[in-house]
C-alpha cells in the first residue's frame, strides 16, 4: 500500500465543499475584496441540505474507491 499523506485532498470532504461554494462565488463577476467577501458570506448562508448531502456522496464514493484501489491512485474508478 501507498503512503497516504494526513488531511489528503482526495479524502477530504471539506474541498468538495470549497469546490461548490468556488463556482458559487464566480458565477457572477467580482469588483472589489469587499464584495467577494460579501458573496463567500452570501454563499456561504445558502448552503442547503441537499448540498450537504451531494457533498457526503461525493467523499463516500472516494471512500468507496479508495477502498477497492488498496489506497493506490483511483480517480480513474470515480468515473
Amino acid at each position: 500500500m501507498n503512503p497516504w499523506p494526513p488531511r489528503s485532498p482526495d479524502m477530504t470532504s471539506l474541498d468538495f465543499l470549497w469546490g461548490v461554494l468556488k463556482e458559487r462565488v464566480y458565477s457572477r463577476s467580482i469588483h472589489s475584496w469587499e464584495h467577494l467577501g460579501n458573496r463567500i458570506f452570501e454563499e456561504c448562508a445558502d448552503i442547503t441540505p441537499e448540498t450537504l448531502d451531494r457533498v457526503r456522496r461525493s467523499f463516500l464514493r472516494r471512500i468507496d474507491a479508495c477502498e477497492r484501489s488498496r489506497g493506490r491512485q483511483f480517480e480513474h474508478l470515480l468515473d
